[in-house]
C-alpha cells in the first residue's frame, strides 16, 4: 500500500504542476484541461481511499 500511495502522489504532484503550467491552461484544448483536472479529482479520491485503507491495517495490526 505505501507505494501504491507513494506513486498515486506523486503523480497527483506532477498534475497539480500541470494543471498550473499557464502555457499549458492557455495552449491546451479545453476538453483536454479538463481530462486532467478529472484525473486529479480522481487520484485524490484513490489517495484518500488508500491513506485509510492504511490506517485501519495499522489499527489493525497495533490491536494484534
Amino acid at each position: 500500500i505505501k507505494n501504491e500511495l507513494f506513486e498515486k502522489q506523486q503523480a497527483m504532484e506532477r498534475m497539480k504542476k500541470l494543471l498550473e503550467n499557464r502555457n499549458f491552461i492557455e495552449k491546451a484544448p479545453a476538453k483536454i484541461v479538463a481530462q486532467e483536472k478529472e484525473k486529479l479529482e480522481s487520484l485524490a479520491a484513490m489517495i484518500e481511499k488508500l491513506e485509510n485503507h492504511k490506517k485501519e491495517l495499522e489499527k489493525m495490526r497495533n490491536s494484534w
